[in-house]
């Protein structure tokens, strides 16, 4: 590219990029939307994900979860997860 770019082109990209972002954030936002609707039917009442609970690149503030809550989580997924590999 031997040009550079004008003011006026430069502003034509920028309006562009902020009425249709083509950056990782906007591709994990409709990789969320799809993980989301995927998982919906077999999510219980009330508790239906995200496209955000998908997103990788999220910038919140992770929350801190205790041992025994992880070893409860995972001692209630286990049977059902070994019972789903035994069929």
């Amino acid at each position: 590219m031997k040009r550079s770019l004008t003011h006026r082109e430069y502003q034509d990209w920028l309006s562009l990029y902020r009425e249709d972002p083509w950056d990782q954030d906007r591709a994990d936002l409709r990789a969320g939307i799809v993980a989301s609707a995927a998982l919906a039917p077999y999510a219980k009442k009330g508790r239906q994900p995200k496209p955000v609970d998908f997103m990788l690149y999220v910038k919140t503030k992770a929350k801190q979860m205790s041992e025994e809550s992880m070893k409860a989580i995972l001692q209630g997924v286990a049977p059902r997860w070994n019972a789903a590999c035994e069929k």
